[in-house]
């Protein structure tokens, strides 16, 4: 009778571990985030993001930076993103050691932009401006997103326009930032291409 009580225990066991198993697995929704780049081929963080683990975290939560890669954000306009040693942020251009940057991956389709010459971090506040700071704050948290042809866009993980819409970096035709408030995904002037650097 033991020896059946037993055996009906661990059937029961095995049983629930399968049942886990498959309700486990992985959702496919969502497509064209950071974590979905690891299913495409050619995509910058590729071999970089197979060894992250998202977990979702309230947004005032401190976060650990999980992946750093160096690179240049250039707009569709041709200026590439750069953060000026009086810490002002504008397009400038190529060979600028100002547009070197750091992309701090550190959850979810989030990330922080690192100057690395000026030594800060890139930055929107509550009214879409954007400027670069030294501290690591809530304003420094960008969502990133990848969209069908291949360019990104950045969006303020913490704020929200008065219309309650997305509020992204941009750079006008003539270098300029524009205001996040005055954005959309689809300007040309919110779209980038990331250039990895290799040293």
């Amino acid at each position: 009778m033991h020896k059946t009580t037993s055996m009906m225990a661990l059937l029961f066991i095995l049983v629930a571990i399968f049942a886990w198993n498959c309700h486990a697995r992985p959702s496919t929704r969502g497509r064209g985030n950071i974590e979905d780049l690891i299913r495409r081929p050619n995509s910058f963080e590729e071999e970089l993001l197979d060894s992250i683990v998202f977990r979702d975290r309230p947004k005032r939560q401190a976060i650990r930076t999980t992946v750093r890669i160096n690179a240049r954000l250039q707009s569709k306009y041709g200026w590439f993103l750069a953060i000026k040693d009086d810490g002002s942020v504008k397009g400038t251009t190529y060979n600028s050691p100002n547009a070197v940057l750091r992309l701090e991956v550190v959850g979810k389709s989030l990330l922080r932009i690192y100057g690395i010459k000026v030594k800060k971090y890139l930055a929107m506040d509550a009214k879409g401006r954007l400027y670069s700071t030294s501290q690591l704050n809530n304003d420094t948290l960008f969502n990133q997103y990848q969209g069908p042809l291949g360019f990104n866009t950045f969006s303020s993980a913490t704020h929200l326009s008065k219309s309650q819409k997305k509020m992204y970096v941009a750079l006008r035709d003539n270098g300029e930032t524009k205001k996040g408030s005055r954005t959309k995904g689809t300007h040309k002037s919110a779209q980038f291409t990331v250039v990895r650097l290799t040293k």
